[in-house]
């Protein structure tokens, strides 16, 4: 029953066609959107300590609200700045406040092939008793609702996409090999960072999604094991038991976490108290059924994700 299960739900994710993202970005899916992840390059120097929280969190509200997910764990495409000092000033008497002006030139580019897909320019303005807290002024005036900034992020969209429909073979060639050389979680992450929006590779992906996720499963099984233990803490109603049952249904019968995958099973569905039609739900509609498949997917990927370190790049050289 278990791997009937398994089977039916791998040709219902491959089976059912997903719908490209339109309208408003902020209303897209979390599977629409283009991961992109938000840094301060290492290397950065010209950026007081103090300050680089303020311009990060800047970055991230520019990301999610033009449609971006910022969420991926093995990130590839970065949204970073580098900010000029093009002024300053020593203003007033007493006491004497501190004027600076930042040209500040934002990248969206991937740090793989370090590859620049687009560039924009702000120019910040601040005042502080201190030059740090110039600085920080400044970048409080970040307003990433102007029309250059966000032509800026949909130019960056539009070449990651054209990216994932140019090179989409190359990158699930890759998965498999990462897959065989036990990087199966690696690959799922890969798989799942193709957005919606790039509908032939985003399908191509999905389709082999299914048997990178057990790999993964396989691999990782006390990750998979602790994800389901989590949705299923975190939401003990009717959507955490689905999500967290189609996570241990995933588990394969020769992992060494099996038993107790099959214990958690049985304890969700015996508090359930509906079990024909707990099971009978998840055939119910396939739409929503690859949809809630996904979102177990990143489930796994988020509970392997937990603790890793910031992503951390070195910018001098190749974006300024």
């Amino acid at each position: 029953m278990k791997k009937a299960l398994c089977f039916l739900l791998f040709v219902l994710l491959a089976a059912a066609t997903p719908l490209a993202a339109q309208g408003d970005p902020n209303s897209v899916p979390e599977t629409a959107r283009v991961a992109l992840t938000p840094v301060i390059a290492s290397d950065a120097e010209n950026i007081p300590q103090e300050a680089k929280p303020l311009l990060l969190n800047r970055l991230r509200q520019l990301a999610t609200s033009n449609g971006y997910s910022s969420t991926a764990l093995f990130p590839q495409f970065i949204l970073t700045a580098n900010p000029v000092l093009s002024d300053k000033q020593v203003i007033g008497s007493a006491p004497m406040k501190i004027r600076v002006e930042l040209e500040t030139t934002l990248y969206i580019a991937d740090q793989a092939s370090r590859t620049v897909f687009a560039t924009g320019n702000v120019t910040l303005k601040g005042v502080g008793n201190t030059e740090t807290e110039a600085y920080v002024d400044a970048f409080k005036t970040f307003r990433i609702e102007q029309p250059a900034v966000k032509a800026f992020a949909q130019k960056g969209r539009e070449e990651i996409v054209r990216f994932y429909n140019m090179r989409c073979d190359f990158m699930l060639t890759k998965a498999e090999a990462l897959v065989k050389t036990n990087q199966a979680t690696e690959a799922l992450e890969m798989l799942l960072s193709v957005p919606e929006v790039s509908k032939d590779c985003y399908e191509k992906a999905m389709a082999l999604a299914p048997a990178v996720f057990e790999a993964s499963a396989a691999q990782r099984c006390r990750e998979v094991l602790q994800a389901a233990k989590t949705v299923w803490a975190n939401s003990p109603d009717r959507r955490g038991s689905e999500r967290a049952a189609i996570l241990l249904l995933s588990i394969p019968p020769t992992a060494s976490c099996i038993g107790e995958s099959d214990k958690l099973l049985s304890e969700i569905k015996t508090k359930m108290q509906e079990v024909e039609r707990f099971e009978r739900s998840q055939y119910a509609d396939r739409i929503d059924l690859m949809r809630r498949y996904i979102a177990a997917l990143r489930d796994v990927g988020v509970a392997y994700g937990n603790g890793q370190p910031d992503t951390v790049i070195q910018a001098r050289g190749w974006l300024w």
